[in-house]
């Protein structure tokens, strides 16, 4: 079987000048536990972004909200990052494709010497030097990103500059293969074939028709059962929507947690917008982050040094630190223990369906329109679920 290796080169309209180039930035062993867990602020992106997805689906499905789109819209906008424009397209050139296979890191490193030949190239046609203090940022998926770096190692010790690929930096990646281990994770819940009552998603795939959505393997058909994930998510929101609207039909008009003052004329644009936020702001707490934050976050503040264990770890340089593992407190397990036995099980399901889909949705928005400040927040919610 042979392999190819097709790369592109992109004029990027941004400036990332300004971002520091100096890893890491902080001491990482001298950072609190805390950095890397969801705070309240954290919490206030995720909702921001779960009201946004929640009023895009809600304008597309319940009559009710269909006059808002224009107002979804802007604030879909508001999402993308003030610090440079990613609205306009970037200029894209193909690159010639090679035969070469990037599970080797001997073809790896071929492939990275084009890269450094095509460099020189471009900066002798432009007739600009190329010094030892010029990078030309590169990038893959997540697994090629690794690889990159790898080959990057094997050549640290060149004796020039175009061997040790000096000028190939910073390498960064695009988050497919998050996106694929989400929904692997929504499917492995979600997906069971001897499940077929009406809502799950084995019975969802059976009555669309959707025979090419193999929840078994999602790697190799991730398109088809993506499409399916996200009809589920969205009919899920709107349900969930619909009962705490108190809703009949997605025609009727709500006669609960509604505001009635969304129907005088004589408000503005922005008070009907933060009014409607507010409302959607409270669907997304009560339906969604309410449960989530109480079942897994609330313990936090328990895990100190009387509730944790000190581990010792030898470090690769041979130097040794202390490492503090929070342990199950009795306050936990109190905690735990005051849970009822007898789950609703259909309620579980939904609002499984529900805390998995809005992250799904998160990281497709947030792969559409790249915002950093918005991204680690969930990055940080996202490493408690996985």
């Amino acid at each position: 079987m042979e392999h190819w290796f097709a790369s592109a080169a992109i004029i990027q309209n941004g400036d990332f000048s300004t971002l520091h180039d100096i890893a890491p930035q902080q001491p990482l062993m001298q950072l609190p536990v805390d950095v890397f867990l969801p705070q309240q602020q954290d919490w206030d992106v995720i909702r921001n972004e779960y009201t946004v997805l929640t009023l895009k689906v809600l304008t597309k499905f319940l009559k009710v909200f269909q006059g808002f789109k224009a107002m979804a819209k802007s604030l879909t906008e508001e999402l993308r990052p003030v610090s440079h424009d990613i609205s306009t397209v970037h200029k894209i050139i193909p690159l010639p494709v090679l035969a070469k296979n990037e599970q080797k890191y001997s073809e790896v490193i071929d492939i990275l010497d084009s890269y450094e030949n095509h460099i020189a190239e471009i900066f002798n046609s432009a007739g600009k030097p190329l010094t030892s203090n010029s990078r030309v940022h590169i990038g893959g998926d997540q697994l090629t990103r690794k690889r990159f770096s790898g080959a990057k190692r094997l050549r640290s010790c060149a004796t020039n500059e175009n061997e040790t690929f000096s000028h190939l930096s910073p390498i960064t990646f695009e988050m497919f293969h998050l996106q694929m281990t989400v929904l692997a994770v929504f499917y492995k819940l979600l997906y069971k074939k001897d499940s077929i009552e009406p809502g799950t998603l084995y019975a969802e795939k059976i009555k669309l028709s959707r025979s090419d959505a193999n929840g078994d393997d999602v790697k190799n058909h991730y398109d088809h059962c993506k499409e399916l994930a996200v009809s589920l998510i969205d009919a899920y929101i709107t349900s969930a929507a619909m009962h705490y609207f108190g809703m009949v039909s997605p025609e009727s008009e709500p006669t609960l947690n509604f505001p009635t003052e969304m129907d005088n004329t004589c408000m503005t644009d922005l008070e009907k917008k933060e009014i409607l936020l507010k409302t959607i702001n409270d669907f997304v707490d009560k339906m969604v982050l309410q449960k989530v934050i109480m079942e897994k976050f609330t313990n936090q503040s328990t895990c100190n040094e009387n509730s944790s264990i000190p581990i010792t770890v030898c470090l690769p340089d041979g130097s040794k630190i202390n490492l503090l593992v929070p342990v199950v407190t009795s306050q936990m397990k109190s905690t735990h223990a005051a849970c009822p036995l007898d789950l609703d099980a259909v309620k579980e399901y939904g609002s499984c369906v529900l805390e998995l889909g809005f992250l799904y949705k998160s990281i497709l928005q947030n792969v559409k329109i790249p915002n950093r400040d918005r991204f680690i927040p969930i990055m940080k919610y996202l490493m408690c679920v996985l």
